[in-house]
């Protein structure tokens, strides 16, 4: 029983991130906050608010900071100075965009 509900959840937790992700990368290709397609769903429509949100605050959402600090960076202290450097510049290294091209 406890199974179906951990699929359940990592199902949503998997739908979440990537209404987040959309959001964070449609504000990045400057969409207007009223551009979320997710009108009538609650959790996703919050998600997108959040994505769009990190990006006008300088703020990796935490979609992405899953996608990448634990895989992509060996050394934790070079993740948190590309965080420091995106809060300043909003530039994100080629592989983030690559990767973030996929949702919008």
């Amino acid at each position: 029983m406890c199974q179906g509900y951990e699929g359940e959840k990592k199902y949503i937790i998997a739908g979440e991130n990537r209404a987040s992700l959309r959001g964070f990368a449609s504000a990045m290709e400057s969409a207007p906050k009223s551009a979320n397609p997710y009108t009538y769903d609650g959790y996703n429509k919050e998600a997108w608010d959040h994505g769009w949100g990190c990006w006008q605050e300088g703020i990796l959402p935490y979609a992405l900071d899953a996608e990448f600090s634990k895989k992509k960076y060996d050394n934790l202290n070079a993740w948190w100075a590309m965080e420091k450097r995106f809060k300043i510049t909003r530039e994100l290294s080629e592989e983030m965009l690559v990767f973030l091209k996929k949702y919008l």
